[in-house]
């Protein structure tokens, strides 16, 4: 798995920070249009043109059992310090 640095920004939904992109398919990097997740929150997102992270637009998405597969996936995650 490839980790890819992106344009720092902030999840529209939840403010968390967010500078990384992992796909977990590819290992390529996103590009504009393509769908993400937010590793906190796990709302479904879109990169922009500049590759920061927005809201999708009405219509812009249909979810899949992937997507819905990877949200599952970070509602899941333990994220207390150890």
């Amino acid at each position: 798995m490839r980790e890819n640095q992106l344009p720092e920004c902030q999840c529209p939904y939840c403010e968390a920070k967010l500078d990384t992109a992992t796909d977990l398919k590819t290992n390529v990097m996103p590009k504009p249009g393509d769908i993400s997740v937010c590793i906190n929150c796990a709302q479904v997102l879109v990169f922009a043109d500049d590759l920061t992270l927005r809201k999708p637009q009405p219509g812009e998405i249909t979810m899949t059992p992937e997507i819905e597969l990877y949200q599952k996936a970070v509602r899941g995650l333990d994220r207390r310090r150890h």
